[in-house]
């Protein structure tokens, strides 16, 4: 069981969402994963260069230190607060960025994001 809790600029709480295992699912669970037992995400999809490029600039990847992420060609990560932009697809509950380049800024890499599944994405 778990959660993540969003705040606002303040530092205020702004929503929490709640993350339970259940044996036997209930139908009626206002809980948004009880029905599948984890969090979700959906992608891959292509993070747009001016998006990745601006976290860069202002310091947001952090570098990877997974082996199998790196042997991948990760070179760093970022989660993505809910509502921000990162290409054509809604980020509503927030997303986890991966990029093949370090933290720093490399004009020759790319990025992709996973989406946190809202409960519209539910199997």
């Amino acid at each position: 069981n778990g959660g993540f809790v969003y705040v606002d600029c303040e530092g205020q709480e702004a929503k929490v969402v709640g993350v339970t295992y259940v044996d036997t699912p209930d139908v009626n669970a206002k809980d948004l994963y009880s029905k599948n037992h984890a969090v979700e995400f959906k992608g891959p999809h292509r993070m747009e260069e001016r998006f990745r490029r601006c976290h860069a600039e202002k310091g947001h990847w952090t570098p990877v230190t997974l082996s199998f992420l790196r042997d991948a060609g990760v070179g760093s990560f970022m989660w993505l607060n809910p509502g921000e932009s990162a290409g054509t697809h809604p980020i509503k509950l927030g997303a986890f960025a991966y990029s093949s380049a370090a933290a720093d800024d490399d004009s020759s890499a790319s990025a992709v994001y996973y989406i946190l599944k809202s409960e519209d994405d539910l199997r």
